[in-house]
């Protein structure tokens, strides 16, 4: 599958170079692989949430539209909580 990123995971990746080389070297390949088995499936909605690195946890928050993996954001667990009712 191809992926794509939205405005709020762009962000990320530009305000964290360090920590997005590692998420694209090591997770983006397993979502992308299956994405319906890498992440879990958020109660009542549409979306999933991946979960990687420890000390501070981040969460990748994706969908499937149209064959594309489409990451809508990606941030520390307390910060996608707060975003995830903007979407």
């Amino acid at each position: 599958m191809e992926a794509e990123f939205k405005t709020k995971a762009i962000k990320w990746i530009k305000k964290n170079p360090h920590l997005a080389e590692q998420f694209i070297e090591k997770h983006l390949p397993k979502i992308l692989n299956d994405p319906y088995k890498a992440g879990s499936k958020l109660k009542n909605m549409t979306v999933y949430s991946y979960h990687f690195h420890r000390s501070p946890e981040y969460r990748a928050i994706y969908g499937i539209e149209k064959g594309k993996v489409v990451f809508y954001l990606i941030a520390s667990r307390e910060e996608v909580y707060k975003d995830l009712k903007n979407l």
